[in-house]
């Protein structure tokens, strides 16, 4: 695990050192990968939460107070998650019997777009809360330089929302960057056409996607069997017809619309144009959220199960788990349950 983090990070680093140097032509003495406090910070970068008060007057031992307790519940979380996922399988049940027993439990479909709100993003959220501290801490960086790293899921109701505002924008300027590079340097498409928007959204996730593999390979998945390109890579197609099916619904509900605008002008005896600005209703939020739990329910699995799989084989997996069933789950519930309340009183409910 420690050899394919060291080997997605040193790739990233290339990446968008090129991006710097070459595309943006920047000085690269500031490799945020977000651009945070700079005039090409990336778009979506979630604000800080209303207790920060724009985190200008949040002192740096407020913020690494805050972000410590928050990072500490979050793993703890993940861990109790790996608990109960434990205790629906027999003790002696091997790492690699875990996926295919939840195929026999019937939770094959409703687990995988779970992964992504509880564990993934608790995981990632968490180290990313620790670190932040122990920079800001050190006096490596100010608290402004760490603005959250996700969105809240409740904006994931669009699988374009669910990687351009939901999920961490880490990969998003240097992969924008060098597609844009490509797709307009090599092929002469910009975003102006449509091909051209396509062509780029698809080179960004075919970089997402070999950056992924190399992660898969070093931890032990075969490069034949790893399925990060071909999970990756569908959102191509997954942004296509989304786009079309929305595009298709404004046409029929602009051209209803019309005709209800002239009837009630008609009916005044004057014409005018009126904008109304609503807000997205409700129930299309929660058919997009249908839309993105089934869509995430049948790609993952091409991408997670070989590289668990690779895991519980070369990996750390099996003692992770051996680990999780030493730990008591009311010793994690009291501790998550008191973080909870530390939180809310002394930082505000915002995570």
């Amino acid at each position: 695990m420690i050899a394919a983090e060291l080997g997605i990070d040193a790739l990233l680093s290339s990446c968008h050192a090129i991006n710097l140097l070459t595309l943006v032509e920047v000085d690269a003495s500031d490799l945020q990968r977000r651009g945070v406090r700079t005039k090409w910070q990336v778009k979506n970068t979630p604000p800080f939460p209303p207790s920060f008060d724009g985190a200008k007057s949040l002192s740096h031992g407020d913020f690494c107070a805050r972000q410590i307790t928050i990072g500490l519940w979050e793993i703890n979380t993940v861990w109790l998650v790996v608990l109960s996922f434990q205790r629906t399988m027999q003790p002696d049940t091997p790492c690699g019997r875990i996926l295919p027993g939840f195929r026999d439990w019937g939770l094959w479909h409703t687990t995988w777009p779970l992964l992504w709100i509880l564990p993934f993003r608790l995981g990632i959220d968490g180290l990313y809360r620790l670190a932040s501290a122990a920079s800001v801490a050190v006096g490596l960086t100010e608290p402004l330089d760490w603005p959250p790293a996700f969105s809240s899921a409740r904006e994931a109701w669009t699988l374009r929302r669910f990687w351009g505002v939901y999920w961490h924008q880490w990969l998003r300027w240097p992969f924008s960057a060098i597609s844009t590079t490509i797709a307009e340097n090599g092929f002469g498409m910009t975003k102006a056409h449509l091909v051209g928007r396509y062509m780029h959204v698809l080179f960004v996730f075919t970089l997402s996607g070999v950056l992924h593999l190399i992660s898969d390979v070093l931890s032990g998945v075969p490069w034949r069997k790893s399925g990060s390109l071909l999970f990756f890579c569908s959102f191509t197609l997954a942004f296509m017809i989304e786009d079309g099916v929305q595009e298709l619904w404004r046409r029929i509900t602009e051209k209803q619309g019309k005709e209800q605008a002239v009837q009630s002008n008609e009916k005044c005896g004057r014409m005018s144009a009126v904008e109304v600005v609503t807000s997205t209703p409700v129930w299309k939020k929660v058919v997009g959220f249908a839309w993105v739990g089934a869509w995430l329910s049948v790609s993952s699995p091409v991408y997670l199960q070989p590289f668990f799989e690779g895991l519980c084989r070369q990996g750390s997996t099996p003692d992770y788990l051996h680990m999780a069933q030493r730990l008591d789950p009311m010793v994690l519930c009291g501790g998550m349950a008191a973080m909870t309340l530390l939180v809310w009183h002394r930082f505000g409910i915002d995570l």
